[in-house]
């Protein structure tokens, strides 16, 4: 969704966000259960624009330690500062990012597009590591049983190290 800078009303304006017109590259790789949803508020005060919102999803996910598919439900309220961008070209040596850099942006063009700071909170909310529940037990190393459902009947005397034959060498000294 394009919004133009110079249009955004004094008392700001507020926008229906939906699932549609999210870029599917830009999300590649992430599969939704449910479409996301939502509002924002954008507000100017001179050049500068300001957005908050919220965002509602779904995503499938697989557990990092059992593989199951689950449901990863996603609730994000955000804010992020738009400035426009003056055109200068800075180093990566001369670059240092604040705390508040993280929340900021750059527009051109007096236009900005909302749905690249939604794809953008959206990427940035997905976990490392998703899990089932916290005490998921994942799966048997030796024969890949989901060890959540049931044991597997391998045997559990000791650990087998890839490295447990370098014990049993004997070095003349």
């Amino acid at each position: 969704m394009r919004i133009c800078v110079s249009e955004i009303p004094e008392g700001g304006l507020t926008v229906t966000v939906d699932g549609a017109g999210l870029d599917r590259e830009a999300l590649k790789g992430l599969e939704f259960e449910t479409l996301p949803e939502g509002d924002a508020r954008i507000g100017r005060v001179g050049r500068n624009v300001f957005v908050r919102g919220r965002v509602r999803t779904t995503l499938r996910l697989e557990c990092s330690r059992c593989l199951e598919r689950i449901g990863h439900e996603l609730d994000l309220s955000f804010s992020h500062t738009l400035r426009p961008h003056d055109g200068k070209v800075v180093s990566a040596n001369e670059l240092e990012l604040q705390a508040e850099d993280l929340e900021c942006g750059t527009y051109e063009e007096d236009a900005f597009e909302l749905n690249r700071i939604i794809e953008e909170q959206i990427v940035l909310a997905v976990p490392m590591k998703a899990l089932c529940f916290d005490e998921c037990k994942g799966l048997c190393p030796k024969c890949g049983a989901n060890l959540n459902e049931s044991l597997c009947r391998c045997p559990r005397n000791g650990h087998s190290s890839p490295f447990g034959k370098l014990k049993e060498i004997v070095f003349d000294k």
